[in-house]
């Protein structure tokens, strides 16, 4: 999805700065850094197990400095049941707030559903957790209107196959 996006921009003749957030999952930071050479953008990260919120407020920081128009954060995959990495991902977004006007933010929830999600609960769920934070928009790994989402959310999800273009990189 990032690469997608990266991919995207880059396209349309803005400055991609990705930041490398997941530092948990094995070998996010290597797969996001592959991505960042493919697209031929620029990428901010640290050293696995590092705080994701110091790689954020560095990726942040940068952007500034190099006048980047569009920063990709990634973060790590949650379980909005566990507590302390929905806490976390609320740290992050406080991070972010401080250092970016609210009006040049958009949050992009990822969702897989793959596994057995409620997409409309999922977006409130993580939503709340974030300090009330408005979700921009979502991307489903499948087509919403198939897996029974209701027209009116259907239509806010970004679905890989339709506006990010089904062709890949």
């Amino acid at each position: 999805t990032i690469g997608k996006l990266a991919h995207k921009y880059k396209e349309k003749g803005k400055k991609v700065l990705l930041v490398a957030g997941d530092t948990f999952r094995a070998a996010a930071i290597e797969q996001l850094d592959e991505w960042a050479k493919r697209v031929n953008v620029d990428i901010i990260k640290h050293n696995d197990g590092a705080d994701p919120g110091a790689v954020i407020f560095d990726g942040i920081s940068a952007a500034k400095a190099r006048k980047a128009d569009i920063v990709i954060c990634d973060t790590a995959g949650r379980l909005h049941n566990k507590v302390n990495l929905m806490e976390e991902l609320a740290k992050i977004n406080r991070i972010i707030d401080k250092s970016t006007p609210e009006d040049q933010k958009e949050v992009l929830l990822v969702l897989d559903v793959t596994v057995e999600v409620v997409i409309p609960d999922m977006v409130g769920i993580v939503g709340r957790i974030m300090g009330g934070c408005h979700i921009n928009g979502a991307v489903a790994e499948d087509n919403p209107h198939r897996l029974g989402v209701p027209s009116g959310l259907a239509e806010s999800l970004i679905h890989l196959g339709g506006i990010l273009g089904g062709d890949g990189l």
